[in-house]
């Protein structure tokens, strides 16, 4: 490959010489008033030139030159053969050729080139071509374009040894654009499979210190948005020593295609240390820090593999932390000591939990091998969305959910979790051939009292299905077996509007366990689901929910035993459940909460504004509202309203049943009194005409005799 052509540019240097013909110029002295080319060139430099004779200023020729060692100067011209300069005086000057600022123009190339260090300083020995690179030894460069910069200088590029791509005798040059690559910086990818490897860190360090070198929106009024600079990752792996710590908002940019990345750029991390932390402008270091110079905000990570150094113990080492706002798409987060993405972010509480990550994105991603797939914690970890999320194979939950707010998940899917090798503590146990889940929150009281005998439910466990021991994943229940709760899904906060639309399970694992206000609609959880959060599914056309309904001053929880309500006992008589069904034109279901088989389905034509209650003493799902023995069944409705008892309303009037009109109590005009022992030619009830206590009643017309 032939020398680089690195100009060299001095103000004021020009000779004279008598050379003739087409050979090197040999130099005489320096026109009065300019150096000599001696004396500002060295040997072995090159520069532009521009020859013409004194007398003959027809001869003249523009070139590339080199200072040789004899002190003379090597010709190429930039067009056409050397000219065969006849006798006479010349001058040869140093100049800025046209070639150099058509190829700045062109960035084609244009024949010139520039020689760029590497991270130590040498020569890479490849060439750039105009201002494009065409190569670097390093493995997986691509290429780049340059500028002229006047702030750097032999004493910058000294100070910034690892910036391989600046000249290599610190003339001003910089990247021009916006897209970096660590190996501008020295990193050098390669085949990391053991866990080792070049470490890249100090790569990255560089390029977080050039990009504070040359920040972006300079004076803007509001720079916390900064324009996003973009790292791009080829097709590669990368080992780093240390947790990424972005401080602006940046986009990284693996290779690996859509749907959980693939293996195109992985990046590896070892054992004891977390991936990458997308940090608030207050969570680095200690105090506040600039809020313009240190959030990483709005920053996107996409199209990677990162494989942490999980060997056995866990901390809280994780894949990608949100600390503040960010979006992951298309990456695959395997093996971490901690979950593979974790959010827990509540502004103003200071420490570990610092930050903002409101409005987090997920898209496209699979977590695998770490401790939950995706854990979401905090006042400030709210109203994010995951759509197309993979959780499966982890340690504990696929996702974990205890946001303040809710958070919204849509078309995800779990598998395996909770039942992988390597495990610290199982969620499901064997016990007399069946298999038992930690009920959330009971794992103390699940490590020293044994799940029942037969498959149903005590305070500590639930029964998931039929099953032996399957060492080391389901390990047999022994009094103080380590334990703790982990399977599909989980919510567990009060407070928290989630919504889980559309997504699936797997069996196996332990199942999906909700705290209202969790709103689970469609998919198929074949893990099941448990808890207080309501599972609306479609069946056979009609929407059903096996869970308890919300009502209009509590919750209903599951109960035990034939009764249903909090710890078995019936809800308090405000407990209503409010039914519109002015826009359905067919019947709806409502399923019962002690039978899902349907034995006690209740059907509700299109009323509108029925208020109804649960009964428990006729275990029955319905009753209308404060009549103590009315119910509603498959078979029709049954009202026992007895002359100075409870009454059925119909627009507000009393229906009551008696053999005679009321002699007490106070009544209101049109209400009646069926009579319940009618005879042919006697009255069919009694209707009041004028309200009082007991007020006027009067005899319905008799019944035929």
């Amino acid at each position: 490959m032939p020398a680089p052509f690195q100009p060299k540019f001095v103000d004021l240097v020009r000779n004279f010489t008598t050379t003739q013909g087409t050979g090197n110029f040999v130099l005489g002295a320096a026109v009065a008033g300019y150096s000599s080319l001696a004396s500002a060139i060295a040997t072995g430099e090159r520069f532009y030139y521009c020859a013409m004779g004194v007398d003959k200023p027809a001869e003249r020729e523009v070139g590339r030159g080199t200072m040789m060692a004899n002190g003379t100067v090597a010709r190429e011209p930039i067009s056409g053969p050397p000219i065969n300069f006849s006798n006479g005086q010349k001058s040869i000057a140093l100049v800025v050729a046209a070639d150099w600022f058509d190829a700045m123009a062109r960035g084609d190339g244009g024949g010139l080139t520039l020689a760029f260090t590497s991270a130590a300083g040498a020569a890479i020995g490849e060439t750039a071509t105009g201002l494009e690179t065409v190569g670097y030894s390093a493995p997986g460069i691509g290429a780049a374009r340059y500028v002229y910069d006047a702030a750097i200088n032999s004493v910058f590029v000294a100070a910034h040894p690892a910036w391989s791509f600046l000249v290599a005798d610190g003339r001003g040059f910089r990247l021009a654009e916006d897209v970096l690559q660590l190996e501008h910086f020295g990193a050098v990818p390669g085949d990391y499979s053991s866990g080792a490897g070049a470490d890249c860190l100090p790569a990255w360090n560089a390029a977080m210190d050039y990009l504070d070198f040359y920040p972006r929106n300079v004076g803007s009024v509001s720079v916390i948005y900064e324009g996003a600079r973009e790292i791009v990752f080829p097709g590669a792996q990368y080992f780093f020593s240390d947790t990424l710590n972005l401080k602006r908002t940046l986009r990284l940019t693996g290779m690996g295609g859509s749907f959980f990345g693939g293996d195109a750029t992985i990046l590896r991390w070892p054992v004891g240390k977390a991936g990458i932390v997308v940090n608030s402008y207050n969570t680095l270091g200690s105090g506040v820090e600039d809020p313009y110079t240190t959030s990483a905000s709005g920053s996107i990570i996409r199209g990677f593999k990162l494989r942490g150094g999980f060997a056995g113990a866990e901390g809280e080492y994780h894949g990608i932390r949100l600390r503040a706002r960010g979006a992951i798409e298309d990456c695959a987060i395997e093996n971490f000591a901690g979950d593979g993405v974790h959010i827990w972010a509540s502004s103003g509480a200071g420490g570990a939990t610092e930050g903002n990550a409101n409005n987090w994105s997920i898209n496209r991603c699979r977590t695998a091998g770490c401790r939950d797939g995706l854990f979401v914690s905090g006042g400030d970890a709210n109203a994010g969305m995951a759509t197309a999320l993979d959780s499966s194979a982890n340690r504990r939950w696929g996702i974990n959910d205890r946001s303040f707010l809710g958070n919204t998940y849509i078309g995800c899917h779990s598998a395996d979790n909770g039942i992988v090798a390597g495990q610290p503590s199982a969620t499901i146990v064997a016990h007399g051939g069946n298999r038992f889940y930690v009920k959330d929150g009971e794992a103390a009281g699940a490590s020293i009292n044994a799940p029942p005998v037969t498959p149903t439910d005590n305070a500590w466990w639930g029964f998931a299905y039929a099953g032996g021991v399957s060492a080391p994943i389901v390990p047999a229940w022994v009094s103080g077996i380590a334990v703790r709760e982990g399977g599909a899904y989980r919510t567990n906060n009060l407070n928290a509007s989630n919504l889980f639309l559309g997504c699936y399970s797997e069996g196996g694992q332990a199942p999906a366990q909700y705290t209202t206000p969790t709103l689970v609609v469609g998919g198929l959880l074949g893990a099941g689901t448990r808890g207080t959060g309501v599972h609306l599914s479609n069946h056979q056309g009609r929407l059903s929910s096996p869970k308890s309904i919300r009502t209009e001053s509590t919750f209903l929880a599951e109960g035990s035993g034939s009764s249903f309500g909090p710890s078995g006992t019936a809800p308090a008589s405000d407990n209503i459940i409010y039914v519109d069904c002015t826009n359905f034109g067919n019947t709806i279901q409502f399923r019962s909460w002690l039978d899902n088989v349907g034995v006690e389905d209740g059907f509700i034509a299109s009323v509108r504004g029925v208020g109804m209650l649960w009964n428990g003493s006729n275990n029955h799902i319905f009753r209308i509202a404060n009549v103590t023995a009315a119910v509603l069944t498959p078979t029709g409705l049954d009202v026992t309203g007895a002359v100075g008892g409870a009454s059925l309303k119909l627009s507000g009037k009393q229906i009551l049943s008696g053999t005679a009109a009321p002699v007490g109590g106070a009544y209101a005009r049109g209400d009646m009194v069926f009579n319940s022992a009618p005879s042919a030619g006697g009255p069919p009830g009694w209707m009041c005409v004028t309200a009082g206590s007991p007020g006027t009643w009067k005899a319905m017309a008799n019944l035929a005799a």
